[in-house]
């Protein structure tokens, strides 16, 4: 069997002109790997479609005022148009809506499945985003995996975030775990609190993630580490990390910690999605997000910054390319591991 191929983020998290996504097509291109872009309209992906890496089956996110709990049908499938043969699939975040009532965004859903059947082969995957209880969710995907053109996405940090939030509330329900970054002041009672239910709500993604997998659901994952304490992201998430990221708690006794999943966790993830969902039917983007750090730029990519005066963010970006690139060959190496046992 094929090692499954794998995206990487391409977008401007880093401030600057084309020159950047220039360098991480190029950079994805070398590496083996596709991308997953983020147009604002489906204009716009025309004009930055030529950023995805031939020969990969790159992705598009949606953006994010596009969802199907109203008549939004037509304008994804322009954005699904737009992208030709060159993306596989449309990632759509789902609704808090839905919440209370699933229905109508199943009728849209339907509407727009029956706008793609028979003109495309991408598939638009509906997100686990919003922080809907995950049977509302999989109630969702239960009643649309059969519709043509539609699938699932599972943001595996999500998932074990909001389940980590969930086991902390039920034992403290009047703290919000999300809020409980590193502290030199924090009490190792609380500490090990956080941990617990860090690891509770792995082992409950892990569960999650196998009923979707055997779902029998079309099925793309947004890969990435997290942990409630993390204070990374520029975007204040904790979330979309590397899966080698090192969290300091500022605890002299403790020291630094890794993530919820770690890449143990992410190899039982692929290892689920491998055994139980067919090759044609699953896909998977490194979600990772900027890291604090720098990366010089070789010389074969310098033609690109010819313009520059100020070579900052363009380190900055080689820097998050190299970090996903890094992942990459981690989620290679674990498929080959897993393939070949």
């Amino acid at each position: 069997m094929k090692i499954p191929d794998v995206n990487g983020l391409l977008n401007y998290h880093i401030k600057g002109d084309e020159a950047l996504l220039h360098l991480g097509h190029d950079r994805y291109e070398i590496a083996g790997i596709g991308a997953e872009l983020h147009p604002a309209s489906p204009e716009h992906l025309s004009q930055i479609l030529k950023f995805a890496p031939a020969g990969r089956t790159s992705t598009v996110h949606l953006p994010y005022s596009v969802v199907l709990d109203h008549d939004d049908t037509d304008t994804i499938r322009d954005f699904v148009f737009a992208g030709g043969s060159k993306i596989s699939g449309f990632v759509l975040h789902d609704s808090m809506s839905y919440r209370d009532d699933i229905s109508s965004g199943i009728e849209y859903i339907k509407r727009l499945s029956s706008k793609l059947e028979g003109k495309t082969d991408a598939f638009v995957c509906v997100e686990f985003a919003v922080g809907l209880p995950f049977e509302v969710y999989f109630d969702l995907i239960m009643q649309i995996k059969d519709l043509p053109n539609i699938g699932a996405c599972i943001d595996i940090g999500h998932i074990g975030i909001n389940a980590t939030v969930a086991d902390f509330y039920r034992t403290h329900p009047s703290i919000y775990v999300r809020d409980l970054k590193p502290d030199p002041g924090m009490s190792l009672e609380t500490f090990y609190k956080i941990e617990q239910s860090t690891l509770a709500g792995r082992n409950c993604a892990f569960k999650y993630i196998e009923q979707i997998c055997k779902s029998g659901a079309y099925v793309h994952f947004h890969l990435h580490d997290g942990h409630p304490m993390s204070t990374f992201s520029p975007y204040g998430v904790c979330d979309h990390l590397p899966f080698f990221m090192e969290i300091p708690t500022l605890l002299p006794e403790i020291g630094a910690i890794g993530g919820m999943y770690g890449v143990s966790g992410l190899r039982h993830i692929l290892e689920l999605a491998i055994t139980n969902i067919p090759q044609r039917r699953r896909t998977f983007t490194l979600e990772v997000h900027p890291q604090p750090g720098a990366k010089k730029v070789v010389r074969e990519h310098m033609k690109y910054f010819a313009n520059w005066s100020d070579m900052t963010n363009a380190y900055a970006m080689n820097y998050w390319i190299e970090l996903v690139i890094q992942n990459s060959i981690i989620f290679k190496d674990l498929c080959r591991d897993i393939l070949s046992d």
